[in-house]
């Protein structure tokens, strides 16, 4: 999961290190309901909202589908020389990519749906 908020100048995407927090209420215990962010772009210096940061996916699902793959085919060869079907090696890479996905699906759709300030007007 990758944290993100659009600079009210000049419209680009400046990412926030997603390893903070975990909600949004998290996120103001840590740097507050708004924050200072310098844009990366036009270098303007701006306060954010807790608000106004979504969640994204990153490559964490395609990092342990990759992890996977290559740990199901070594698992693979060692059942096939131990004599063994190795069909159920198979099935390790695609349920331990569907877990991870879940897990990254599950805790994007918990950032973004809870807002710390309901009260607050939105853009």
């Amino acid at each position: 999961m990758k944290l993100g908020c659009k600079c009210p100048d000049c419209s680009t995407v400046n990412r926030i290190s997603a390893f903070i927090a975990a909600d949004r209420v998290e996120l103001a215990k840590k740097k507050g309901a708004e924050f200072d962010l310098r844009c990366a772009v036009c270098g303007s210096n701006t306060k954010i909202h807790v608000d106004d940061v979504y969640a994204e996916s990153d490559l964490t699902v395609l990092l342990a589908g990759i992890g996977s793959a290559i740990l199901g085919v070594f698992l693979t060869i060692w059942f096939w020389n131990a004599g063994f079907i190795a069909t159920a090696s198979f099935a390790i890479p695609i349920v331990i990519t569907a877990g991870v996905a879940s897990h990254e699906r599950t805790k994007i759709k918990l950032f973004n749906y809870g807002f710390y300030d309901s009260k607050r007007s939105r853009k």
